[in-house]
């Protein structure tokens, strides 16, 4: 029997804290929606006035449309999006990308030597 009693008193314990959980949360959901009646209403943006570019892309856009010269256009649009690296992470990859050729190259006159050693036994019979 007493460990119904501790179970009821469990229940009873965690029902009270389900609901002041419930209470804090209504107070908070109240408390934002006050909150938001205050704030002003949002400001029109106002229109910048159109400069010489937009009739450029307006151009452009009329040469893509009708694929007039968009092989041209379309690169430069890209290297303007593309993020380059500083300095010093250019030369570490430029001196890795140098460093793999010599020992690439290095392993491939290596395998044409034996190669060229092997066909001249077996061929050439020398």
């Amino acid at each position: 029997m007493p460990k119904e009693k501790t179970t009821k008193s469990k229940d009873a314990s965690l029902r009270e804290i389900v609901e002041k959980n419930l209470a804090k949360d209504q107070a908070t959901s109240s408390k934002e929606s006050k909150l938001k009646l205050k704030l002003p209403k949002r400001v029109k943006k106002v229109k910048e006035p159109k400069t010489s570019k937009s009739k450029f892309k307006k151009y452009f856009k009329i040469l893509r449309i009708f694929g007039i010269f968009g092989f041209l256009i379309s690169p430069f649009q890209e290297i303007k999006l593309v993020t380059w690296p500083d300095w010093k992470t250019t030369l570490r990859l430029t001196f890795a990308v140098v460093c793999f050729s010599v020992i690439f190259g290095i392993m491939v006159s290596l395998l044409d030597w034996g190669f060229e050693i092997i066909f001249k036994k077996v061929f050439l019979h020398g």
